[in-house]
């Protein structure tokens, strides 16, 4: 699983670059507000062709009463929401990938990083899980397991897990006992560079 909060604001379309090519295990959270309230319709177009679960959070740029406008307002809740969502998934071995240009988020990513969680700036989806390489590593499951959408599954679980352990249990953990332990043993030679 992987989860990709985007700056909106600070990304805009470009930020969703890749969306179309998620699984359902993964999610999207697309962070706007005022200063970015609207959506391109190619990005909607994105989105629709996307099987990852996707929400849309609008940030509150403005203090209540007043008219004015606070620049870091969207960057302050996300980096709240990023760990909020740590709280409610509680799994390690999710990615979580925060999309925006501002370096700011690099010190959140640290921050995460070393309580051990695996959060990654970058600056539009297809940067994440390097979808290249999950493309091939897809090909090579589909030649042992046969079926597209599978393949496509467990090529992202072996990309997003650190471990021959984690790979297994997220395949149980997807498919049931019986297939997940089937399918770690067929792929098993493939995964000769995990611990």
């Amino acid at each position: 699983m992987s989860i990709y909060v985007i700056d909106y604001e600070n990304t805009s379309v470009a930020g969703l670059n890749g969306i179309e090519k998620l699984l359902d295990t993964d999610v999207v959270v697309v962070f706007f507000s005022t200063n970015a309230p609207k959506i391109d319709i190619k990005a909607v177009e994105k989105i629709q062709k996307s099987a990852a679960k996707t929400v849309f959070k609008e940030a509150n740029v403005k203090i209540t009463g007043t008219d004015k406008i606070f620049h870091d307002a969207l960057d302050a809740q996300l980096d709240t929401y990023i760990g909020y969502l740590m709280g409610k998934y509680n799994d390690k071995e999710t990615t979580y990938y925060i999309v925006s240009k501002d370096q700011g988020f690099s010190f959140v990513c640290q921050y995460w990083c070393n309580r051990g969680y695996s959060v990654k700036q970058i600056r539009a989806i297809c940067e994440g899980n390097n979808l290249e390489e999950i493309e091939k590593i897809e090909n090579s499951v589909l030649e042992i397991i046969g079926d597209r959408t599978i393949s496509k599954t467990i090529a992202k679980i072996t990309m997003t897990c650190k471990t021959k352990e984690g790979i297994h249990n997220a395949l149980v953990k997807k498919f049931g006992e019986t297939d997940g332990n089937a399918y770690f043993s067929k792929i098993k030679p493939l995964l000769k560079g995990k611990k």
